[in-house]
C-alpha cells in the first residue's frame, strides 16, 4: 500500500478557532499516519475522525498541555504493535511556552511495507545558539532540552533493536546546523536517518522507506509554520 505521513504543526489558539479547517486540510491529503504539535486544544475533534485513531495519554502533571500537544492520528484498520507516550523533559520557565515536554510513538505494521514506528515530538523552544548552532545550557531550558535529546537518543536505539522503521516528525524548535551531540538533527544522522527540515520543522525517515518529502500548503487560519509530507510510492 501507499505509505503518506503528513507533519502537521499548528497555531494553538488559531487551531482552537478553526478545528473544522484543521481536520479538513487533514483530509486532503490522505495520509497514512499525522504527528501533530500544538494540537491540545482541539483533542475531541482530532478523536472523531473517522477512519483515524488518536494516539494520546493522560495523567502527566501538566493537564492543559503536556502529553496533548503532540498526539498521532493513525488510519484505522492498520495492526499496532505498541503505542503511547514517554515524558521528555520537565517543565521550565516561563512555563507558559515551556510546558511539559512529551515523546508520542506509535507502532504499526503497514502492508508491503513492514514495522513502521512513528516518534513526533515538540521540544523547548529558544535553546540554539544563533551564531554557533550549539545548544545553550545557560538556561533551565536549554537543559531540560538536552535532557530530551537523552531520551530522544534511547527511544531511537530502542525502535533499532525492535527492527521498526522509523519516521519522526516535529516542530524541533532547533536549526539544522552545527554538530552539537544533543542536536536532535546529530542524533536522527547518527540512527542512519534521512532528514528534511524547513526551519524548525522536520520529517525524518528511514532511507528504505524512499519517502519523497515536500512542503504542503496550510491555511493560516490554523498554522505559523510549514507543513511536511513524505509519500512513499
Amino acid at each position: 500500500m501507499n505509505l503518506t505521513v503528513l507533519h502537521a504543526p499548528l497555531h494553538a489558539p488559531s487551531a482552537a478557532r478553526n478545528p473544522a479547517t484543521v481536520k479538513r486540510e487533514i483530509r486532503k491529503h490522505q495520509p497514512t499516519m499525522v504527528g501533530l504539535t500544538e494540537a491540545y486544544g482541539i483533542l475531541p475533534d482530532l478523536g472523531n475522525m473517522r477512519g483515524y485513531r488518536l494516539v494520546v495519554e493522560n495523567g502527566g502533571q501538566d493537564r492543559r498541555r503536556g502529553q496533548k500537544d503532540n498526539p498521532i492520528l493513525i488510519r484505522t484498520g492498520l495492526r499496532s504493535l505498541g503505542s503511547g507516550q514517554v515524558l521528555g523533559c520537565n517543565a521550565s520557565t516561563p512555563v507558559r511556552i515551556a510546558p511539559e515536554r512529551w515523546f508520542t510513538y506509535s507502532a504499526l505494521e503497514v502492508p508491503e511495507v513492514g514495522a513502521v514506528c512513528q516518534v513526533v515530538l515538540h521540544p523547548h523552544a529558544g535553546v540554539q545558539d544563533k551564531d554557533s548552532g550549539r545548544l545553550r545550557t545557560d538556561s533551565d531550558r536549554g537543559r531540560e532540552y538536552g535532557r530530551q535529546m537523552d531520551g530522544f537518543r534511547a527511544l531511537l536505539d530502542f525502535a533499532t533493536a525492535m527492527d521498526w522503521l522509523m519516521i519522526v516528525t516535529g516542530d524541533l524548535n532547533f536549526r539544522d546546523r552545527g554538530s552539537d551531540p544533543r542536536s536532535p538533527y546529530v542524533i536522527l544522522r547518527e540512527h542512519a536517518l534521512e532528514v528534511v527540515s524547513n526551519g524548525l520543522d522536520c520529517l525524518a525517515f528511514s532511507p528504505t522507506l524512499e519517502l519523497e518529502v515536500t512542503d504542503v500548503d496550510a491555511p493560516v487560519s490554523i498554522t505559523d509554520h510549514p507543513w511536511l509530507i513524505g509519500v512513499r510510492r
